[in-house]
């Protein structure tokens, strides 16, 4: 059986990309704000989360490590993902629980290794 995943972003084609990827191996949801990610973590169960970090362009917005902890609650792997480079943004991910931090452009390989990596753990 397939497992489930959710990925989050506010930018369309990142999630559009992941998923081609990894269509292969799990059940995609996509949420492209915080809100609807939220909607989405409350009504089902998923196995893995990936999201952006700041999901809308507000200065500081920081949306995705609040999905993070609520994946975490729920026991859930989850991969932070971010177009700024800012180790102060990796740091906070990982101690708000996420299991991997990889920026944008993403390595396609060094994810799905991520990926496969965590999956073996499921």
């Amino acid at each position: 059986m397939k497992k489930r995943c959710l990925i989050v972003d506010d930018i369309p084609e990142y999630t559009h990309t992941l998923e081609f990827y990894l269509e292969e191996h799990f059940i995609m949801d996509k949420a492209y704000s915080y809100e609807d990610a939220v909607k989405l973590l409350e009504n089902n169960r998923y196995d893995l989360v990936i999201t952006d970090v700041r999901l809308k362009e507000t200065d500081g917005n920081k949306e995705g490590l609040k999905i993070v902890e609520i994946a975490k609650n729920k026991n859930i792997p989850a991969i932070v993902i971010s177009g700024y480079r800012n180790l102060g943004y990796a740091v906070e991910a990982i101690s708000k629980g996420a299991d991997y931090f990889i920026e944008k452009p993403i390595d396609i390989d060094e994810f799905i290794k991520i990926v496969e990596k965590i999956s073996k753990n499921m």
